[in-house]
C-alpha cells in the first residue's frame, strides 16, 4: 500500500511539472505575439514612410511635367489670349 502513495505522488509532480511547462509556454506564445505585432506595426510605419519619401522625391518631376503640358495648352502661349 506504501507504494500506490508513493505513485500518486509521482504522478501529481508530474502532473505540476506539465502544468508548470503549459503555462510556460503560453506566456511564450503571448510574448512572441506581442513581439510579431510590434514588428508588423514598424513594417507598416516604414511602408508609409517610404511611401512619403517617394513622393516627396517624385514632386519635383510631376510638377514639372504639370508646367509642361498646362504651357503647351491653347491660350498659354505668352500672348494673353
Amino acid at each position: 500500500m506504501g507504494c500506490g502513495h508513493c505513485m500518486e505522488q509521482e504522478e501529481r509532480a508530474e502532473k505540476i511539472v506539465l502544468e508548470n511547462q503549459i503555462t510556460q509556454m503560453q506566456s511564450f506564445m503571448a510574448e512572441m505575439e506581442h513581439l510579431y505585432d510590434g514588428i508588423r506595426s514598424v513594417k507598416h510605419d516604414m511602408k508609409n514612410h517610404t511611401a512619403v519619401l517617394q513622393n516627396q522625391s517624385l514632386r519635383p518631376i510631376l510638377q514639372r511635367r504639370i508646367m509642361l503640358c498646362l504651357c503647351g495648352l491653347p491660350g498659354n502661349d505668352g500672348t494673353g489670349g
